[in-house]
């Protein structure tokens, strides 16, 4: 392993100097710096940062999180990466205090947010809806020093230091190529949302329907259902809708939670008991993997689905920002990560 000391020897400088240059810190000359830096590509010199993190000891660190995850299996993932990642760098002095909320009720979510910055935390991860006050609260915190990220879903006209999470756009066109793969046809779609409010479900939505117009597929959409990712909530309302408009409905599209429930009403209207196979079912489409998503993959109610790694979401969210505290606010640590949108069909699902 190259040392500090070896990259000194050779440039014929002090340990120090060649500390202040892997740091970006100021007092060296230009072409000193420029020496010290073509040595370290030379000699392709890693920082050590479980050195660097051992100095984190005498600071500890808090992250408060709020997530939207009672009811919804999606974010019992991404918490768990958020646990996992707390394990790897509770010894270096982090703690971390994670709030789960019901859905996108704004008032309930600020009212959260705004309890687990008083407890005292360096650092907020929060998967929240677009609304006004709940944007405003974030960027007068963030203006008194406090570091926000989002995760899941994003925050675009706020401060917030990056976004990890997935790219829902392109996740939405992701699900209409699927779509039109399957069929050329005129499609009359159901759509079924977490909330309005949420500005990654919205993305979704745009970008499934700006490339069935891409590529020419006729289409209607018979009615965006908001469910508040509910399951006896979407269960109830898509099942009376579909009773209404059965033979209807060509394409149902589920962009947030409600997936139980509403596979449940297409069990019951489309599935022939006898024969335990189904009968003009519509096309259903999804989002997430989690076990009773896989179970409706492989049993033939849902078509596909497109994963988001929420695990990995947790994880690198909760990582990027104890990194960026422990290490004196280093850039490197604060560009936005976009997960891979992972198709899953009945052929990989067991996989």
């Amino acid at each position: 392993m190259i040392t500090i000391k070896e990259i000194a020897k050779k440039a014929n400088v002090s340990r120090g100097t060649v500390d202040r240059v892997i740091h970006n810190r100021k007092g060296v000359k230009p072409e000193v710096e420029a020496l010290v830096k073509a040595i370290i590509d030379q000699l392709e010199y890693k920082t050590n940062s479980a050195g660097k993190l051992l100095a984190t000891k005498k600071k500890p660190i808090t992250i408060g999180c709020v997530v939207p995850s009672i009811g919804n299996d999606f974010f019992l993932n991404l918490i768990s990466g958020f646990n996992a990642a707390y394990k790897k760098y509770s010894d270096y002095g982090l703690t971390i205090k994670v709030k789960s909320i019901k859905a996108y009720r704004a008032e309930e979510h600020l009212n959260e947010i705004k309890k687990m910055i008083a407890s005292g935390i360096d650092a907020l991860l929060v998967t929240t809806i677009i609304d006004p006050c709940i944007i405003r609260c974030l960027n007068e915190n963030i203006d008194k020093g406090l570091h926000v990220a989002c995760v899941n879903t994003d925050l675009p006209t706020s401060k917030r230091l990056f976004y990890v999470g997935p790219d829902y756009y392109l996740s939405g066109k992701t699900s209409a190529g699927v779509l039109t793969l399957m069929s050329k046809s005129k499609q009359n779609i159901l759509i079924i949302t977490g909330s309005s409010s949420m500005y990654g479900h919205n993305e979704r939505i745009r970008g499934f329907l700006d490339t069935l117009e891409d590529k020419g597929i006729d289409y209607n959409v018979e009615k965006i259902m908001e469910v508040e990712d509910d399951e006896e909530t979407a269960y109830i309302e898509s099942s009376n809708f579909l009773k209404k408009h059965k033979n209807e409905i060509t394409t149902i599209y589920i962009v947030a939670g409600g997936v139980h429930g509403t596979c449940k009403a297409i069990k019951e209207l489309y599935l022939d008991k006898i024969s335990n196979t189904y009968i003009n079912r519509p096309y259903v489409l999804t989002f997430d993997r989690c076990l009773q998503t896989n179970d409706f993959i492989i049993d033939g109610t849902i078509d596909a689905t497109i994963g988001q790694q929420p695990f990995s979401q947790g994880y690198k969210s909760i990582s990027k920002m104890f990194h960026y505290l422990a290490f004196n606010h280093e850039e490197s640590y604060i560009n936005d990560e976009i997960m891979d949108a992972r198709l899953i069909i009945k052929e990989n699902a067991l996989f």
